[in-house]
């Protein structure tokens, strides 16, 4: 089935080529790169309280993330400190959240030009489960390089690794904790963060390293759009 697939979408490429004149490949218009992950049109799992997701998910410090998300975005003036004073009493309980196990981005150069015969890429975030056979299969969290807030980086040290814990939306309960002219992505990620990589490389094996970050025996984690 994938085979075919795929030998669909080679001749579907192949006839609009023709039909704009069989231009240079060179010399064609690029594409437009899709920016926002492409999703499941249905969550994985919907309205789950944070409890849940945090048991389901072994996402420890989400609500304490969560909390901090909300507050930064309610009043952006404050210190790193202050904000993680006022999440310490933000009532959480009652809020429920939508998740997804896979999210698929683009996987083109900068001129467009995809690197693989499949143009996306899969994040998969997928607690543990029982299939139809009764075995209990392990979760799947992947781990993801971030861009450390750089347009266009250039070196291995612009990146930082993160492993994805949860995927979710907000639902309309969960957007009220925000202003109501707060423009909101539609999606969001929990991610526990690893410490930056080693510079210069391992001498041996001239590869670079990296472990888990934690801070008071919690690992360091965020809510990123």
């Amino acid at each position: 089935f994938v085979e075919r697939k795929e030998k669909i979408l080679q001749h579907d490429r192949f006839i609009r080529w023709c039909l704009a004149g069989k231009p240079s490949l060179f010399s064609a218009t690029p594409i437009e790169i899709p920016i926002s992950p492409k999703m499941t049109k249905h969550p994985s799992k919907k309205s789950l309280l944070l409890q849940d997701i945090i048991t389901q998910y072994e996402a420890s410090m989400f609500s304490h993330a969560f909390a901090h998300y909300v507050i930064a975005r309610r009043k952006p003036h404050l210190t790193y400190s202050e904000i993680g004073d006022r999440a310490k009493s933000l009532d959480l309980s009652y809020i429920k959240l939508s998740t997804y196990h896979k999210a698929r981005f683009w996987l083109g150069t900068e001129n467009s030009c995809q690197i693989q015969s499949d143009e996306y890429d899969v994040i998969h975030v997928r607690p543990a489960y029982t299939n139809t056979k009764k075995e209990k299969v392990p979760p799947r969290f992947d781990t993801v390089l971030v861009k450390k807030g750089i347009e266009r980086p250039t070196q291995l040290q612009d990146f930082r690794v993160a492993q994805v814990k949860v995927i979710f939306t907000l639902t309309a309960r969960a957007q009220s904790l925000f202003p109501k002219k707060t423009q909101l992505p539609k999606y969001f990620a929990y991610v526990e963060w690893f410490k930056k990589f080693s510079d210069p490389p391992e001498p041996n094996s001239l590869l670079y390293k990296t472990q888990r970050s934690y801070f008071k025996g919690n690992p360091v984690a965020s809510i990123i759009p």
